[in-house]
């Protein structure tokens, strides 16, 4: 904070001590500043900028942060009545909270100093609500976060299937299930299944800036794949993601026998300075094939999960690169209706980068899906 804003602060703060009013306190432990002077951290304004979805952090008011590293006690991110990152419970090295968004919904918040992902680590986020992760200062990943469904288990709010055995997917780009399912659709719609009575694909839905933070629609039928989680990750100065490090969204691929693939999940980077070097992706997950196969869970590179594979008839792959919508499942020819026939591939999700320029850092070694020369993945500013 400039000298000028500190000294009217202080100045503010004596006036209200001489009217009988409280003022917030200025003090704040040296492991919280993360080099923000004690009045940045009681203004929330500790990050310089306002994250979308769950407004400012007064880290002067949440407890005591230091570094998370989440690398040892089978890494992991858990939401819910319990929430954990890492070995440790929240208090020391973080904090954990719940935010609401603008349309009402819920998401789990964890805030530390720095937060890191070494090498070699792969951290999984489990729960049933989007995730955000906050570092006051820098944000660095070397290992993997994921966020991506696993057939028709969904994470970080990602919609899974439905139970009933003709059922639609659910979430708002859930698949349609006829004689044979549609994909998943999020920002690319779903392809729809094989047959004159196919399923449709989900449509798209949410909007480019990821506010509210929504997760990717499961697609059609029971056995449908679940939609990719949503993940937000927020740091005060530098988000880095280092060469061969990746971030992963991707939808689940749709289970054997009138499933469809679920779409991609959702992705939001936000700090002044965005650097990616590794793999970041939303793709949709491929349908499922006759009764023996399924289709496959979402790649983290730019290349299409598969659809289930048969003599019969194929499932469709799901979105991914510069090909936003999952493909169509085909016909068995033994059964025009669509019976036994090919279900669709999921969409992709989106992704979108908030920096003080307005771009980020891409090295060579980058990869991005959807590609960033789609409508499925922008940039913008950060907010004040």
């Amino acid at each position: 904070m400039p000298k000028v804003a500190r000294t009217l602060t202080a100045a503010l703060a004596t006036l209200a001590f001489a009217f009988g009013c409280s003022s917030p306190s200025t003090e704040a432990d040296a492991s919280t500043d993360g080099g923000a002077d004690a009045a940045d951290a009681a203004d929330g304004g500790g990050l310089g900028f306002t994250p979308s979805n769950i407004g400012a952090i007064d880290f002067a008011a949440i407890g005591p942060i230091g570094d998370l590293v989440l690398s040892d006690c089978g890494p992991q991110i858990r939401t819910g009545t319990t929430p954990r990152a890492g070995c440790d419970d929240p208090g020391k090295d973080y904090q954990a909270f719940e935010r609401v968004q603008g349309d009402g919904s819920k998401v789990m918040v964890f805030v530390a100093r720095n937060i890191t992902i070494p090498a070699n680590a792969q951290t999984r986020v489990f729960g049933d609500v989007p995730v955000v992760l906050v570092a006051q200062d820098t944000l660095r990943i070397e290992g993997s976060i994921l966020a991506a469904a696993n057939n028709t288990q969904g994470v970080a709010g990602g919609f899974e299937p439905s139970s009933g055995p003709d059922s639609d997917g659910r979430g708002p780009g859930g698949g349609k299930r006829r004689a044979s399912s549609g994909g998943g659709g999020y920002c690319g719609a779903g392809g729809k299944g094989g047959g004159s009575d196919a399923g449709l694909g989900g449509t798209p839905y949410g909007t480019p800036e990821l506010s509210p933070l929504l997760a990717g629609s499961s697609g059609g039928g029971q056995y449908g794949g679940a939609g990719g989680g949503a993940l937000q990750l927020v740091a005060g100065r530098l988000i880095e993601i280092r060469n061969n490090a990746v971030v992963n969204v991707g939808g689940g691929g749709g289970g054997a026998g009138r499933g469809g693939g679920g779409s991609g999940g959702a992705l939001l980077l936000e700090a002044p300075e965005v650097k990616v070097a590794g793999r970041i992706a939303a793709n949709g997950g491929g349908g499922g094939g006759l009764g023996g196969e399924g289709g496959s869970n979402a790649n983290d590179d730019s290349n299409p999960a598969l659809g289930a594979t048969d003599a019969k008839a194929n499932g469709g792959n799901g979105g991914a690169g510069t090909t936003l919508a999952g493909a169509d499942g085909t016909t068995n020819a033994d059964f025009p209706d669509g019976r036994l026939s090919g279900q669709g591939g999921g969409g992709v999700g989106r992704i979108r980068v908030h920096t003080r320029e307005g771009a980020l850092v891409l090295e060579a070694t980058a990869s991005i899906s959807p590609a960033l020369e789609t409508a499925c993945a922008t940039q913008g500013t950060l907010r004040p």
